[in-house]
């Protein structure tokens, strides 16, 4: 992150998001508690300290250039990674928790949990119910006993009583 003598500089902080972005998409709020620690590093190791304001002003023309380049979009990001959770079988609540910890913002998070449809969070209980062999997955003489136990699991997983009941009730996918 421009390790040099002079310390960490806008053209450091700006090359530092194009990096980072060209391999992962990530959120803004992500990036940017990535580039201002980067930032600081840097400037530990070179010795010369760092303005705060000047750090924060830097990070925010990165961002706000990767952002106008469309390297950065808080939005497709949140949607791609509901529509990922939900596939592997995260309850929406969950869903909703997650990107809110890597700061996405209500308005995207509500979008991308609605994207997912009126049924994400039984399409989501009958993922996991598949991914863990459970319900109608597991081998027949296992499933009665076991019945409370898969139960459990689902709410554990966040789902309520009813989706967990619904989704080991079995579908019309089932083996």
């Amino acid at each position: 992150m421009g390790a040099g003598p002079s310390g960490p500089s806008a053209e450091s902080v700006m090359a530092h998001a194009r990096a980072y972005l060209a391999m992962r998409a990530t959120t803004r709020a992500h990036l940017a508690r990535l580039l201002t620690r980067g930032a600081q590093r840097a400037a530990a190791r070179s010795g010369v300290p760092v303005d705060a304001d000047a750090l924060a002003g830097w990070v925010s023309q990165a961002l706000d250039a990767a952002v106008r380049d469309g390297l950065l979009d808080d939005a497709a990001w949140s949607a791609s990674r509901a529509a990922r959770l939900a596939r592997r079988g995260t309850a929406t609540s969950r869903i909703r928790a997650r990107l809110a910890e890597r700061g996405v913002g209500r308005l995207d998070v509500d979008a991308a949990v609605g994207a997912l449809g009126p049924d994400a969070n039984l399409d989501a209980a009958r993922a996991l119910v598949r991914r863990r062999r459970l319900g109608p997955w597991r081998p027949e003489a296992d499933r009665a006993s076991r019945h409370a136990a898969d139960l459990g699991v689902l709410a554990r997983a966040g789902f309520s009583y009813d989706v967990a009941r619904r989704a080991l009730a079995g579908d019309d996918d089932g083996p």
